[in-house]
């Protein structure tokens, strides 16, 4: 979860008209300068294709695709030609530069062959639009990419043995290295880690695991890293947000005119974005280029599509919690907490899990999770009654 915060009002600078990139691959060699290199075709990609056969050459029907074409053809200024091209060599469509009904279509089979392969919850929508949700799977970048998260997982099972054994303290600055040994991989100014804290100053766990873009920390619940792989994958998680928060930092670090200072270019970023002025100056180091996919994707996080069904589950999670309670104390049978423990799921997964920065940061995380063994199966009422009693200090009755 990310501490998201509006944008202050301040007068916007000046901007500078829009370069156009090259036409070419939207991808980070374009941004640094290096030639983009497309991957030659290898066995696994053949293997790939071999699965892919199953998926059907067209899964959207007449009207999803005009609806498809309009959602790309309505916004040129983050679907140019070079992010176009992009997603047609991504999805295997041929390469016109221009939004058609086989980019489309070849969109709509990369949607079903994420929501087959990576299981994400709740699943992408399968309607050809590669938007904030989309389009950073189809493009992964960063900590998304295989590579990194391949390093960070070898790291942490190479560390398992010290960490099972450190203290919480420990723990927590040991990982707090190693996925910040990821960040500066990826050119992400580093993240402070700390625990939650009462109005005491002591670790509670009654909080949220959070990334506060502010203090540019994450702030972890005192028992998230009792579970060292579901800590771990917790760690990554709040650090996906932390790379999310950067790249919309350098998107706005893209749009000042020639004529504005890098000091005023700083101060402006760090004010809107409220963003430390470290990672402001950072990323004005280094701004994206128009007409890229980084481009769209970091301005496609910063509209923040709202998740279908927005608003999180704070209501259900109350009612779920009340119930348990009245349970313990033998007001509630067991069988009507089931109703309660679904209505929470489904707007957990359709309120919070589906806003895009979320939904992107857990489709990442989870791939980590996944490699280090961590069930994702949605908890059960008996763990969570335990949970519970274990917290209030109240007998558990039997359960079914």
């Amino acid at each position: 979860m990310y501490a998201h915060k509006s944008e202050r009002a301040v007068p916007a600078p000046t901007l500078a008209a829009p370069t156009p990139a090259p036409a070419g691959p939207g991808n980070q060699a374009l941004q640094d300068g290096l030639p983009a290199v497309s991957p030659e075709p290898s066995l696994l990609q053949a293997a790939e294709a071999q699965l892919d056969a199953d998926l059907p050459a067209a899964p959207l029907d007449a009207a999803a695709v005009a609806d498809a074409l309009r959602y790309y053809r309505s916004q040129p200024w983050k679907y140019g030609p070079a992010v176009l091209l992009d997603l047609q060599e991504r999805v295997g469509a041929p390469v016109t530069e221009v939004a058609d009904e086989a980019t489309v279509q070849g969109v709509a089979r990369h949607q079903m062959r994420i929501n087959r392969d990576h299981r994400p919850s709740p699943p992408l929508e399968v309607d050809g639009k590669a938007g904030p949700r989309t389009l950073p799977a189809l493009a992964p970048a960063g900590l998304a990419d295989g590579a990194q998260i391949d390093a960070y997982v070898d790291a942490v099972d190479a560390a398992r043995p010290d960490l099972d054994a450190a203290d919480a303290d420990p723990r927590l600055a040991a990982l707090a290295a190693l996925v910040n040994e990821r960040l500066a991989a990826c050119r992400v100014p580093p993240v402070a880690v700390d625990w939650a804290r009462d109005a005491d100053g002591h670790p509670t766990r009654d909080a949220a695991n959070i990334f506060d873009e502010a203090h540019w920390t994450i702030l972890l619940k005192a028992d998230a890293l009792d579970d060292v792989a579901r800590g771990a994958t917790t760690v990554y998680h709040e650090a996906r947000h932390a790379e999310q928060a950067f790249e919309i930092c350098r998107m706005r670090a893209a749009e000042f005119a020639p004529s504005v200072s890098h000091a005023d270019r700083v101060t402006s970023i760090a004010v809107r974005l409220q963003v430390p002025l470290h990672v402001a100056a950072a990323a004005a180091d280094r701004p994206l280029t128009f007409g890229t996919t980084e481009m769209t994707v970091a301005r496609n996080w910063h509209d923040e599509e709202p998740g279908r069904a927005f608003g999180g589950a704070s209501a259900e999670a109350e009612a779920l919690s009340a119930g348990i309670v009245a349970f313990l104390d033998g007001n509630l049978t067991f069988a009507s907490l089931q109703p309660l423990l679904d209505a929470f799921l489904e707007a957990d997964a359709r309120g919070y899990r589906d806003q895009p920065r979320e939904w992107d940061a857990f489709h990442v995380s989870d791939q980590v999770g996944d490699r280090l063994g961590v069930d994702r199966a949605p908890p059960t009422l008996a763990a969570l009654i335990r949970q519970v009693a274990a917290q209030l200090g109240k007998p558990v009755p039997e359960l079914p």
